[in-house]
């Protein structure tokens, strides 16, 4: 997702996924249920759908933004800054 992928995730309510906090379906990524199948068809829909796929990694790209070492830092020292002024 930061090099501006969209992601496919495999949903299996069996084994919990943390990368679906991250990735919805139809918006940073596909979503699809186990099976081979299913991956092979998510890979496909990116493959030939140009639209969609460009779609996705631009907001794949964007959701990463929010990750990124330096956004995660400036939102602790904002913490800290906040906690520190309660005392």
């Amino acid at each position: 997702m930061a090099q501006g992928c969209a992601a496919v995730v495999v949903n299996d309510p069996e084994n919990p996924n943390g990368a679906l906090d991250f990735v919805h379906d139809q918006r940073e990524g596909l979503v699809v249920p186990p099976g081979v199948a299913q991956l092979a068809g998510a890979l496909a829909t990116l493959r030939d759908d140009a639209t969609l796929r460009l779609a996705l990694r631009r907001a794949a790209w964007q959701a990463a933004q929010a990750y990124r070492i330096e956004t995660q830092a400036a939102k602790l020292v904002a913490f800290y800054r906040q906690s520190c002024r309660s005392y």
